[in-house]
Order: C-alpha cells, then structure tokens, then sequence
C-alpha cells in the first residue's frame, strides 16, 4: 500500500542473522558456566583431599611427636663429631651450606650444633614453642648432614627423616600432651585446617619414592633378559663385603623369575605411591608394603633405611592402638607431669641427660647400651605393617569397611572447605 514500508522478505539475510546471533550469545554466555563449574569442582576436591583426607586426631599426632623426638634423642644425637679428624683432600662437598667451607669445621662447630639439635628436641618432645623447636630441629638436622655428607657419600635414609619436622611444625602435633596446650582453648575444627601439612608430608613421601623407582623404571630394570637386582647383590655381597645369610641364600636358591619380581615389584611399589597419593587408605597400605620391603632390603642387601619408618608413621593413627589402657595411662601421665613441672626445668633435665651422653662420653644412650637399633626398628616396622596388611585383607575377605584413621562426619569436608576458604 501507498504510504506503507513492505515488511521483509522471510528469507532475507536480516532475518537469518538475528536468530544466528540469538542462539550464539546464550552458547557464548555457557561455556564459561561450565568451566567455572569444573575449575570449582576440582578446588572442591583438591580442598578436600588436603585438608580431610590425611586428618588425624590431635592425640594421635601428639603421641607421635614424643615418639619421633624420643627416639631422635635416644639413637640419632650426637651426629658428625668425628668430621674434623678427615683430610682436607677428601672434603669435596656436593650442592649444600657446607659448599661454603673449604675444609671440614672444627670440633668445636660440631658440638655446637649438636647441642643446639639436643635442646630442640627436648623443647619437642616436651612441646614447648613446638613450631619453633621443629624448624629447629629441621635447620640442625641439615646443618649437621651437610658436613657429615661432605665427602661425597651421601646416606639417603636420613632425607625423610629430616623433613618430618620441617613439615609438621604447622601441623596439630604441639597442640595436646605439650606445655603449649596448658590453658589453651582450641576448637575442634583446627584439626582441619592443619591437617593439610599431612597431606604434603605425603606428597613429600609419594614423590620421594617416585624419584627412587624412576632410576630403576628407564634404566632397564623391567627388561626379562636380565635381573637388576641379582647384579645388585653380586656387587654388594661381593665387592662391598655385605656378607648376609639371607643374600648367600637368595644367591645360592633363587631363580631367575623370582628374582624378575622383585624387579617389577620394586619398581611398582617406589613409583605407585604417587598413583595411591589420593586415598590415604591405599596410601597407608603401601607404606606398610615399603616397611616389609625395607626389613628385606635389610636381610639381604645389610642396608638399612630406618629413618623412613619416621615418614612413615606419621600416618599411623597412634592413639587406636591396641593397647587402649596403655595409652590412656600414658597420655594421663604426661599431662600431669607436663602441668606440674616447670618448664624450664623439664627442658633443663632432659637437655642435660642427653648432653652428657652424647657430648660427653660421645655416643648415644642405644649404642652405649649396644642395642642393634637398625634391626630392631626395622623389624618391629615390618612386624606391624605385616599385622595391618592382614588386618585389611580380612576385612576385604569379610566384605566389611575397615575403620578410618579418623571419624570424620559427612559435615566434616564441607566444614574444612569453608574454614580453608575463610583462613
């Protein structure tokens, strides 16, 4: 009609843009919906796995950390005492503090340091100023390792052992049995919110491992043609004199596919901690695994890794134990004794007992004793670990879920997230 625009055509190009771009915005505007979804779903169970899945009750940690200082006092100090008397020409440091020096410290230095380690650890296993007493003893442990390793020959068992501390100082461990815990008001949530140092020791540990069974996994161990640990007990019982009963029988009687198992089975178990980093039920099942495998390492190869049992029982829930009185009874002594005594003389007493012995007459309380501490720790490790891998496989042949290391509610990952979150 005159007067009139005429309406577009139904197939014009007007008409097939606007619906094109109709359907692209609401496309455009879903995919980041979607991303957001999976970026927070995985903050979710990364929260979770760090804060909830390695979390253990504060008596639980606190038994352990009067066991791990205990036994550091009892066995470890005094370290390196001997590092003066080496010739300058062995002293060929690898990347350490002790690159700094050109010759091995003094005697005097030693002392120091040990001394400093035996305070530290008396302010630990009493829980006195715990964060600060354990990244001391982390610090001291390092210091004195540096120059005991100076000449090149480095003792890997010592590695884990020494992180232990660094990495618990921001954990619950001080927080119970301590003189720090005496009139404190602490809310049961904490055990939360610093259970994520759990979860890094474990990290720690898994990757560890990984970087012991790498080596092994590129270098041939799984070839059938050959058997990488018969050649490693050759050399050892050979060459470097470690003369074992168990090695000159598993020369004498093992066949070869045996001995291509514990191939492929160290190489699994060394690099499978990383794959069972997730849950800490399997995560528990493989360290006892590593316990038995160090008590064989131990009895065939005489070489001992006593100080990764330490890593390895800080997973251990202590407070479950089978003795329930025993526990009780000692938890209930420790509290009273830590309450009633100054504190300044208790770390008085317990440094100068340990002094004496270890910077006086220069040895260990254990070795003056002569208990073979490498066999009995490893094998009282290997005992238990063998007690709760048949513990779990009976409750698989019975169909029924093991008991936690800790009773957490289905409230309680929610609760973590949220405290994580407002930390």
């Amino acid at each position: 009609m005159p007067g009139h625009a005429l309406p577009p055509a139904e197939n014009s190009s007007e008409n097939l843009a606007a619906p094109q771009e109709a359907v692209c915005l609401p496309l455009a505007a879903a995919r980041p919906t979607v991303v957001n979804g999976v970026v927070s779903t995985a903050a979710d169970r990364f929260d979770r796995w760090a804060f909830t899945e390695f979390a253990l009750p504060v008596r639980s940690l606190a038994l352990f950390r009067i066991l791990f200082a205990g036994t550091l006092l009892l066995i470890v100090v005094p370290r390196g005492l001997s590092v003066h008397r080496l010739p300058e020409m062995f002293y060929h440091t690898p990347f350490s503090v002790a690159m700094f020096w050109t010759a091995p410290v003094s005697a005097e230095v030693m002392q120091a340091l040990n001394l400093g380690l035996i305070v530290a650890l008396a302010a630990l296993l009493l829980g006195w100023r715990t964060r600060v007493a354990s990244v001391s003893v982390c610090t001291l442990l390092v210091l004195l390792q540096s120059f005991m390793y100076a000449t090149g020959k480095i003792n890997h068992g010592h590695l884990l052992l020494t992180l232990v501390p660094g990495v618990l100082a921001w954990s619950s461990w001080g927080r119970d049995l301590s003189i720090d815990s005496r009139g404190s008001g602490e809310s049961v949530p904490d055990r939360y919110r610093e259970a994520w140092s759990i979860s890094l020791l474990a990290f720690l540990v898994a990757v560890a491992m990984f970087t012991a069974g790498w080596p092994k996994l590129t270098t041939g161990w799984l070839d059938l043609s050959s058997q990488a640990t018969n050649g490693h007990l050759m050399v050892s019982y050979v060459s470097a004199g470690h003369h074992t009963w168990a090695g000159a029988l598993a020369l004498r009687h093992f066949p070869a596919w045996l001995w291509e198992c514990m191939d492929w089975a160290t190489v699994l178990m060394e690099c499978g901690f990383l794959l069972v980093l997730w849950n800490r039920r399997l995560f528990r099942l493989f360290c006892a695994v590593a316990c038995l495998f160090h008590l064989g390492v131990l009895l065939i190869f005489d070489i001992n890794f006593y100080g990764n049992l330490a890593a390895y029982a800080a997973f251990v829930d202590w407070q479950r134990l089978p003795v329930p009185g025993l526990v009780r009874a000692f938890s209930r002594r420790c509290g009273r004794l830590l309450a009633s005594v100054p504190p300044l003389l208790l770390l008085t007493v317990v440094t100068a007992t340990f002094a004496c012995t270890g910077l006086f007459l220069r040895r260990s309380i254990v070795r003056m004793l002569e208990i073979p501490v490498s066999p009995v720790l490893i094998t009282t490790g290997a005992v238990v670990a063998a007690v709760y891998i048949g513990h779990e496989l009976w409750q698989v042949v019975r169909r029924q879920p093991a008991a936690t290391t800790f009773p957490l509610d289905s409230a309680a990952p929610a609760e973590a997230v949220t405290l994580r979150k407002s930390a």
